[in-house]
């Protein structure tokens, strides 16, 4: 079976972002129902605890969900370099925690791949 990581950077993201996650969540998982998924979101030295909390849900609440994190914010070029090298999936896709691409976009780019 193949495996896809969606690589989240992640810093000061908006309001509703979990419920956007949630939402494209289930949306990525039904449509790539054939292959292994797995979402990664890279919190980019955010201090902000009510994120850290919400990421730790998540984790827990999801089992392809994961994220890793650092203290200082770095920029986002290091965020998605430090995504990239904790990836082990065959394919992965960059976008951003505010999902802006659709699923339809996604699997596209997975087709190509």
């Amino acid at each position: 079976m193949q495996t896809l990581t969606i690589i989240l950077p992640c810093y000061k993201p908006p309001n509703s972002w979990n419920e956007i996650f949630k939402q494209n969540n289930q949306l990525v998982l039904q449509k790539f129902s054939d292959i292994q998924l797995s979402i990664l979101v890279v919190d980019d030295g955010s201090q902000d605890n009510d994120l850290k909390n919400t990421l730790e849900y998540l984790q827990k609440e999801n089992s392809n969900f994961r994220f890793i994190g650092y203290p200082e914010n770095q920029g986002k070029g290091y965020a998605l370099r430090k995504g990239v090298s904790a990836v082990t999936s065959d394919y992965y896709i960059i976008t951003d925690i505010d999902f802006p691409y659709t699923t339809a976009s996604i699997a596209a780019i997975l087709e190509t791949l």
